[in-house]
């Protein structure tokens, strides 16, 4: 767009570009968006509103700063400064945006200047969003599985590396505990009566430690269960 669009009594921006645009514009299934140099949104789209779940209006008193989660702000504002000097033109940018809910919601980001004035202060800057949710969980799954399989590889070596039992179980509900995130684990030898008596455990403060304390379980002291874990079958 070479010319700089003018604004409309309504709050959005009458366009001199030819009606199809408006069309592609209003309609396109990615979320757009422009902004002005303050960070205010001048025109947004149907996809845009519907992304974030605020309607047209809502974003229309905002700025993007407001739907930036706080964590980006930073990065975001290094880029739309980048932008706003003509250092670059473009960019793109993964993000977390705040919704009309209060969820967060990762977002791909592009962002790039539509009008070409002289005046910095008068540019107007296209910005388009694509829910990008589902892949983040799924990369932090797989970051997950494998800190955890590092971690497995960790303990295996350890284990390898004791000179005896006693550190091994040790070392066992250490690295356990770290992989399961949780604050205690504990290995229990089981009693003739069904009880169990706590040999090893690793717990976190402020938990007290339960070393060498008999342990009652509902479970095991059915005739039923107690014999097929003695079995080795649960």
């Amino acid at each position: 767009v070479s010319e700089s669009p003018s604004m409309a009594a309504n709050g959005d921006t009458a366009l001199s570009t030819p009606l199809p645009f408006d069309a592609v514009f209003a309609e396109a299934a990615v979320g757009m968006a422009w902004l002005n140099t303050a960070g205010e949104y001048v025109r947004v789209n149907n996809a845009f509103c519907t992304t974030l779940g605020y309607s047209k209006s809502e974003i229309l008193a905002l700025r993007w700063q407001q739907l930036t989660y706080a964590d980006d702000l930073g990065a975001t504002a290094q880029l739309m400064d980048l932008i706003h000097t003509g250092e670059i033109n473009a960019f793109s940018l993964e993000k977390r945006i705040v919704t009309q809910s209060g969820a967060l919601m990762w977002v791909l980001m592009h962002v790039m200047q539509i009008s070409e004035t002289p005046a910095a202060a008068e540019r107007l800057y296209c910005t388009m969003i694509q829910d990008i949710s589902d892949r983040k969980r799924i990369e932090q799954l797989l970051k997950a599985r494998l800190a955890q399989e590092r971690l497995v590889a960790k303990v295996n070596q350890r284990i390898q590396d004791a000179s005896d039992i006693a550190e091994i179980m040790q070392v066992a509900v250490t690295e356990a505990r770290y992989i399961l995130q949780t604050d205690r684990v504990m290995i229990c030898q089981l009693n003739p009566a069904g009880d169990g008596t706590v040999m090893v455990e690793s717990v976190l403060e402020p938990w007290k430690s339960s070393l060498g304390q008999n342990i009652q379980d509902p479970c095991l002291g059915d005739s039923e269960y107690l014999e097929s874990y003695r079995r080795g079958q649960i």
